[in-house]
């Protein structure tokens, strides 16, 4: 799958292209010249790049967790790069979590975008994928500002209670649902247009929600991680790639 332009992006960038562009402006539907690729990884090294992700939640080594509800926090030597994938693992004591969040104390580097812009991701969660289908531990896959919830969060992928979910987060609440999807390899997007204040959200390129998300335009970074609220089931969370496009203002 490396390097081939997703279900989402071959798909979805021209519709939103058309979406987007305001009234009167021309493009060319051949390409996509009013969107750029502003994030570009395929996880293809043999070690993490430091100049975007950081493994830890604001540090390194073992760092504590997200939130209260979390039974463990996380440790770096959990996130390596391998056979083309970031492994995200989750023993029996601490989580993974990898952030591009250049306010987390690091000297240099990190990532955050500003819409309108789409961001997608190939994800292996794991789970038991015979009936009844259920998704392992609390795997996430968002974007988050600075200040919660003023600032906003985008969860384009969290499992809850065994599905696969997708939520907004602002300070007027936290819309959002789940699909029936089984755990395993799926694409996931999130298209953030600050124009109409919401976020539409897209498993395997089909369209599941439109939710309302007002945030004042703030910077986002984003975060991968595996994580438990319970007792944990040991396993590796593999991402094959992330892409962020943004809108070229």
């Amino acid at each position: 799958m490396k390097r081939l332009i997703s279900l989402v992006t071959a798909a979805l960038v021209p519709l939103l292209l058309v979406a987007a562009t305001p009234a009167g402006a021309a493009h060319d539907h051949g390409g996509l010249p009013d969107w750029h690729l502003v994030l570009d990884d395929d996880f293809d090294g043999t070690g993490l790049d430091t100049a975007v992700w950081r493994p830890g939640w604001f540090g390194t080594g073992l760092t504590g967790p997200v939130n209260g509800l979390e039974r463990q926090g996380y440790d770096s030597r959990n996130v390596t790069e391998s056979g083309g994938a970031l492994r995200l693992a989750l023993t029996a004591e601490r989580g993974a979590l990898v952030s591009s969040n250049p306010h987390d104390g690091r000297a240099s580097g990190g990532f955050e975008f500003t819409g309108p812009a789409l961001v997608e991701a190939r994800i292996r969660t794991p789970g038991n994928t015979s009936a009844p289908a259920s998704v392992d531990n609390w795997p996430g896959f968002w974007s988050d500002g600075q200040r919660f919830p003023a600032d906003g969060e985008i969860d384009t992928m969290e499992g809850l209670s065994g599905q696969l979910c997708f939520h907004v987060h602002d300070s007027a609440g936290a819309p959002g649902g789940c699909a029936k999807l089984d755990p395993g390899w799926h694409v996931y997007a999130s298209y953030w247009n600050p124009g109409d204040k919401s976020v539409t959200f897209y498993y395997d390129g089909y369209t599941l929600a439109r939710e309302p998300f007002t945030n004042g335009g703030a910077p986002q970074y984003l975060v991968l991680d595996n994580t438990s609220s319970s007792t944990p089931v040991p396993e590796t969370m593999l991402v094959d790639w992330i892409r962020v496009w943004q809108w070229k203002s």
